[in-house]
């Protein structure tokens, strides 16, 4: 899944990686920058 999220320092898209196993998430990965992250308010 792709998605733009708004930080109080503007927006910032993220990206999730999901695997299913009998119905149900197994595991999730979530990738995005971590500096700009922190640039637009994240901690």
């Amino acid at each position: 899944m792709l998605y733009t999220a708004t930080m109080p320092g503007g927006p910032m898209t993220f990206a999730e990686f999901f695997t299913f196993d009998g119905g149900r998430i197994a595991s999730l990965n979530l990738h995005y920058s971590g500096p700009e992250y922190i640039e637009k308010g994240g901690r």
